[in-house]
């Protein structure tokens, strides 16, 4: 599957799901809390600059809650800086790559419930497949950013929603 027709199946998935968040959206905390969570999947696919952002913020998770286990679902910008030297489990996904398709997209959706997470949080910022695949991967804590308009947050149990003013270092 290449970039376009990814682009495409985001924008079509975005306008099908729109009309629903107005209905369906929880309000959820501003800043939710991982409560006991053990086992927890940082999800960040593209973006190295925030994947960096990102590194930074595990490995103060991991300094101040011992005995977590992180895992991270990275891309192929992202791979390298959230996992070199940081001793993270990692679930590499790449949709325009040869992991793409709706056979790769599923395989993902079975790594990620293999890995019986407590909790994740979702870095992503725009793309509402991720969402969709965190969803019916069935992770019970799904906390996520998202505008007050993107569908992402339908497939969220929490949304930290931002708006263009907010730095993407306070919203993560």
């Amino acid at each position: 599957m290449n970039r376009q027709i990814l682009r495409t199946l985001n924008r079509l998935s975005y306008r099908i799901l729109k009309p629903l968040v107005a209905v369906c959206a929880r309000r959820s905390p501003r800043y939710p809390t991982l409560g006991a969570s053990r086992r927890i999947l940082l999800v960040k696919l593209v973006g190295m600059g925030d994947g960096v952002l990102i590194r930074q913020l595990a490995t103060l998770l991991a300094r101040v809650r011992p005995g977590i286990e992180i895992t991270v679902l990275s891309g192929p910008s992202t791979s390298d800086v959230l996992t070199f030297g940081a001793g993270f489990e990692e679930i590499f996904y790449d949709p325009v790559g040869v992991q793409g398709g709706l056979a790769g997209f599923l395989r993902t959706v079975r790594a990620i419930r293999a890995g019986k997470f407590d909790a994740v949080i979702d870095y992503e910022q725009h793309i509402v497949l991720v969402s969709v695949l965190l969803w019916l991967a069935g992770v019970p804590i799904r906390i996520g950013a998202s505008e007050k308009s993107n569908p992402r947050q339908l497939f969220q149990t929490h949304t930290v929603e931002y708006g263009g003013e907010d730095s993407m270092w306070n919203v993560y």
